[in-house]
């Protein structure tokens, strides 16, 4: 299973739950050979996953049991994910940077570079839009939702934070083809970088959690 994602779009916890649910391993693994795309600049700094893929690494991209990238809409990422099923989860782009914002605050996250010197939500915003991260952000969003097909299910924010999770999730179970799960709650997740494996941070479980729904 592949899900696509925005920064900051609550995918990590909802993949996790996902996981859990139906016992899959969730991974976060890259390919190191694959290029920056160049109107991606700011946040493949940020993601290391957001990567100009070509057909050498399908099988990577579309591996193991579920697996969760930040892969930018560009013309060869489109192309070679045509035919792969895929969840897309999205958010309003302009609230991204307050989310990195909130995560640097709360020390989840070292600060992004493009956030140096930066202290208020509103100072990340402007750095965003100064930097072009904020046009690189919308244009995620847009991409993907004008190359949305059959094999696309595009999922929002919004949803996974609402009370409108559990039919989101029965939603991606029949997009996957999976068995019914029967009634979740949503996890939380944090990205264990060292290894690309997602695993959950116990100790700040409901600090985690609260986070989530703030964000």
């Amino acid at each position: 299973m592949l899900f696509i994602s925005l920064p900051k779009a609550a995918a990590g916890a909802f993949t996790n739950t996902l996981a859990v649910a139906h016992r899959v391993q969730r991974t976060t693994t890259w390919s190191s050979f694959a290029t920056a795309p160049s109107n991606y600049k700011e946040l493949s700094l940020i993601h290391k996953s957001c990567r100009d893929y070509s057909t050498d690494f399908l099988d990577e991209l579309t591996g193991g049991e579920l697996r969760h990238l930040h892969i930018p809409p560009t013309e060869n990422n489109v192309n070679l994910l045509r035919k792969t099923k895929k969840c897309v989860i999205t958010r309003n782009f302009k609230d991204v940077p307050g989310a990195y914002f909130r995560e640097t605050r709360h020390h989840f996250r070292k600060k992004p570079t493009v956030f140096y010197g930066a202290q208020t939500e509103h100072d990340f915003y402007l750095a965003a839009e100064k930097s072009g991260l904020l046009e690189e952000l919308q244009s995620f969003v847009h991409g993907w939702q004008s190359a949305c097909d059959e094999n696309t299910l595009i999922i929002d924010h919004s949803d996974i934070v609402s009370d409108r999770f559990q039919d989101l999730l029965e939603t991606t179970e029949d997009h996957f083809r999976l068995e019914p799960s029967g009634t979740m709650k949503l996890r939380s997740a944090r990205n264990t970088r060292e290894t690309g494996i997602i695993k959950p941070i116990r100790k700040n479980a409901r600090r985690l959690a609260r986070f989530l729904n703030k964000i």
